[in-house]
């Protein structure tokens, strides 16, 4: 009878002892016990911090130490819980925090005993997706937008700032590849006396960029633009490109390098290294007291569909300077009435001998006339200014439309229509053999 009772004794006190607290060492999902939620009632799209109030049951404990409120967000399918707030006052029944992201979120609200017991309410998941904001109807500057969290890789970042109004900072957009579209690059103008884009990652298109230059690295890609009344001095361009990073489809007029204090000063156009592209672009108009009038080479770029025409450098490379390790590619390009100070000799190339590899082109007018023979030993199905040695490459005149006024199509009875290289993969846009010049292989017209 003793150990029974005691037995009895123990089963008694167990049983008060549990029914004192719903709690247990483990959480828990009955949610009768203890309800988690919050007032979010907005959309999937925000752009700025927004307010959210969590709620969670009334419960009055003996032995209460704090509630804890956890926040998760979804990266790459698994979520993570970070703890957001400690409330050690029982009688609190809520907690306001800020989404200050766009992704997918949930909360979670921990009250705890002394002796360690808890229990765990969830809410529903928050799903919070972005895809653009608009400067200046919903941010007043480009870069405040391109460094808010709620612009992520894939999202668009729409510029409606229109003419006259210019944009006189320096923009770093490093590090996401979003896509920066301005309202057109007659309307939409970027003006600064420096550098006016650092650029690393994405693509940026409709812009005008004056008085500054562009510095582009990575995979960066600068499209549909014009850059104009640049002045530089030393080892600046209006247009340096690194990396494998890309310039397309736009046009520089207009810029100026010189030395300073005796250093620098090539590439009034571009300075081009790595593994850099230049496709479907014209340079047009720049002077430099040094050399690369139009493009200074380093590293082994790509340069396609380019017109490279009416540039000067004092000392040699009017249209391209190549420096010793240059090993650049150019194809169905145009190099056209460039010119060299001096004796005026490599108006058109300057340094490319046993460097340059170049198909489908056309070198024409330039104030060296061929002279820069030793140039061309790589070069092939190209119209060449004094030089036809080599494969399939002629001496005639172009016959182009109106070179003096920038059009560098071809006359219907130019020699230059379906002479370029009969490869499949430099047929014109029409299936017909390539034409050389800018206009000719799949990336023409």
């Amino acid at each position: 009878m003793k150990y029974l009772y005691l037995f009895w004794l123990f089963l008694c006190l167990w049983f008060a002892i549990s029914c004192e607290t719903p709690f247990s060492p483990k959480p828990t999902k009955d949610e009768d016990l203890f309800v988690v939620s919050h007032d979010y009632e907005g959309g999937h799209r925000i752009v700025r911090n927004t307010p959210i109030t969590i709620s969670w049951s009334e419960v009055t404990l003996p032995d209460f130490e704090k509630f804890t409120v956890y926040r998760s967000a979804v990266h790459n399918g698994e979520e993570l819980w970070e703890e957001r707030a400690e409330i050690t006052n029982p009688l609190q029944v809520s907690y306001t925090d800020s989404l200050d992201n766009d992704e997918t979120f949930r909360y979670r609200v921990r009250i705890e005993e002394t002796n360690g017991n808890f229990r765990d309410g969830e809410t529903d998941q928050i799903k919070l997706r972005t895809l653009s904001i608009i400067v200046p109807d919903e941010y007043d500057s480009m870069q405040e937008a391109y460094d808010s969290p709620f612009i992520d890789d894939g999202d668009t970042l729409y510029v409606n700032y229109v003419n006259p109004n210019t944009y006189a900072r320096p923009f770093k957009f490093i590090d996401k590849d979003i896509f920066i579209k301005g309202a057109g690059k007659e309307e939409t103008i970027l003006s600064h006396g420096d550098t006016v884009i650092s650029m690393n990652r994405g693509i940026l298109t409709g812009f005008t960029i004056k008085k500054g230059t562009v510095n582009l690295l990575g995979t960066a890609i600068l499209s549909d633009c014009i850059i104009t009344e640049v002045s530089t001095q030393g080892f600046k361009a209006p247009v340096i490109i690194g990396d494998s990073a890309e310039i397309r489809d736009c046009l520089t007029s207009g810029n100026r390098n010189s030395r300073y204090y005796g250093y620098g000063g090539d590439g009034a156009g571009l300075v081009v290294r790595d593994f850099g592209v230049v496709r479907n672009f014209r340079i047009n108009d720049k002077q430099t007291t040094e050399m690369g009038g139009g493009i200074s080479i380093y590293g082994k770029p790509v340069i396609m569909n380019t017109m490279i025409d009416n540039n000067f450098a004092e000392r040699g490379g009017g249209g391209l300077f190549l420096n010793a390790y240059a090993r650049p590619l150019v194809v169905n390009c145009v190099i056209f009435k460039n010119r060299a100070g001096g004796s005026g000799k490599f108006g058109a190339v300057m340094g490319g001998e046993r460097a340059l590899t170049m198909l489908n082109s056309v070198v024409w007018g330039n104030s060296s006339f061929g002279l820069e023979s030793k140039n061309w030993q790589y070069a092939s199905y190209s119209n060449i200014q004094g030089h036809n040695r080599g494969t399939g490459n002629i001496n005639v005149s172009p016959r182009f439309i109106a070179p003096s006024e920038g059009d560098f199509h071809l006359l219907p009875v130019s020699p230059c229509i379906d002479t370029g290289h009969p490869g499949e993969e430099y047929l014109d846009v029409d299936g017909t053999r390539n034409d050389m010049g800018a206009y000719g292989g799949p990336y023409g017209e």
